[in-house]
């Protein structure tokens, strides 16, 4: 797995849609990280593996094949590793995909102010 300086992943970041660039840091991905490393109790390295390896993903620069080699590569059980991968699917990536399914936002228009006479 190649490694990124913090000064790639930004670039890379701005020009990733604003969707993807939010998910990066939402609480939800936090919160879903997070919670994997307590419940598989996963060592310090593993769980900043598990958030690198997350925002290499979000951003096409590992694909799930690679994603899964790596955290098995770092010691973490086949069996916590692929628990891993449907917990980050399931909780980031579908709901990611369906709001840009979504397409841009939608403003709706006010009703215009009736005009006094």
């Amino acid at each position: 797995m190649k490694h990124y300086s913090t000064k790639e992943l930004l670039q890379i970041s701005d020009t990733a849609p604003a969707s993807i660039r939010d998910a990066l840091s939402s609480e939800n991905t936090i919160t879903t990280i997070t919670n994997l490393g307590v419940n598989l109790k996963l060592h310090v390295d593993q769980l900043g593996l598990v958030a690198e390896l997350n925002v290499q993903m979000l951003l096409g620069l590992v694909n799930p094949q690679e994603f899964l080699q790596e955290l098995i590569a770092a010691g973490v059980p086949n069996a916590d590793a692929r628990e891993i991968m449907t917990e980050i699917n399931q909780k980031i990536f579908v709901p990611l995909r369906e709001e840009m399914r979504k397409g841009p936002a939608q403003q709706v228009a006010a009703p215009a102010s009736p005009v006094a006479s």
